[in-house]
């Protein structure tokens, strides 16, 4: 009598030898349109609307109108615009533990009023991410309510897409999904 063990996998399920991970994010489950973002141009349409409802024919109505509809457009596209491009680009895997961690913090003053700032970098084997926590853009950058507390040590797989900057020689590596080895 013979035995024999097949492992069977299914699709998209860990089949490496290395250590089980938690997905913590990914940008393929993110709704494609963050509520928030749509708050300030959607309160400006509704105003622009009240506003030509109250104003002659010929007093730049329909400048005001073209003017929010950019707006509204704006604000809906370029985010999914953005998300689109870095789901259609093959990512790349960094696969280890995180080195090199720092995050700042800071406040600054414009126009009279506080903005707040917060950045947060590290390594993985050779590849550096950082990021803005509160720039509204597609992909990992640690704004969510709960946040996992980052640190050197942590053992991390990384999956990402590298994008030249324009205005530098740099490049900025968005990540598209992070996930964290079980303990």
């Amino acid at each position: 009598m013979s035995l024999s063990l097949h492992a069977s996998h299914s699709p998209g399920e860990n089949t490496s030898l290395t250590m089980p991970y938690t997905t913590i994010y990914d940008l393929a489950a993110q709704p494609v349109l963050n509520w928030r973002s749509l708050v300030l141009p959607l309160a400006l349409a509704v105003a622009a609307s009240i506003i030509a409802c109250f104003t002659r024919q010929n007093a730049g109505r329909y400048g005001l109108f073209a003017f929010v509809f950019i707006t509204v457009l704006v604000s809906v596209v370029m985010p999914y615009w953005d998300r689109y491009q870095l789901l259609h680009k093959e990512p790349r895997l960094a696969e280890g533990v995180i080195t090199n961690h720092w995050e700042k913090e800071w406040t600054k003053q414009v126009n009279g009023k506080k903005q707040w700032y917060s950045y947060e970098s590290f390594q993985v084997n050779t590849v550096t991410f950082g990021y803005f926590r509160n720039v509204v853009m597609a992909g990992f950058h640690h704004e969510e309510m709960a946040k996992i507390p980052l640190h050197d040590g942590l053992a991390v797989r990384i999956h990402y897409v590298p994008e030249q900057q324009m205005d530098e020689s740099s490049v900025l590596n968005r990540i598209v999904k992070f996930e964290l080895a079980k303990p």
